[in-house]
């Protein structure tokens, strides 16, 4: 176990090392390269997939179904108004 942070440049900046190719950006060629989450050697285990708990072929709700929903009124916008109703800007505010 590692605590080191990285970022999303890391992560890039770790496959460029791997495969070899120059960074694309000075961004990703400072980013630390991510060498303390990965080992030195290649576990060829292989591993066991786990099966989906939930159905990830369900399809939502019809909006009648949903509890509550009946009391929600969709024969017109939220009532929010709309940006010409919105206050005036507050003078001396960026």
């Amino acid at each position: 176990m590692q605590h080191a942070r990285y970022s999303t440049l890391s992560v890039l900046h770790t496959i460029e090392v791997m495969l070899g190719i120059p960074p694309l950006s000075a961004y990703d060629a400072t980013a630390a390269p991510m060498y303390a989450a990965f080992g030195t050697t290649a576990h060829a285990a292989p591993f066991v997939a786990l099966s989906p708990r939930i159905d990830i072929n369900a399809r939502n709700k019809k909006a009648a179904e949903i509890p509550g929903n009946a009391l929600a009124d969709y024969s017109h916008p939220d009532g929010r108004g709309t940006l010409s109703s919105l206050p005036a800007p507050i003078s001396g505010s960026p």
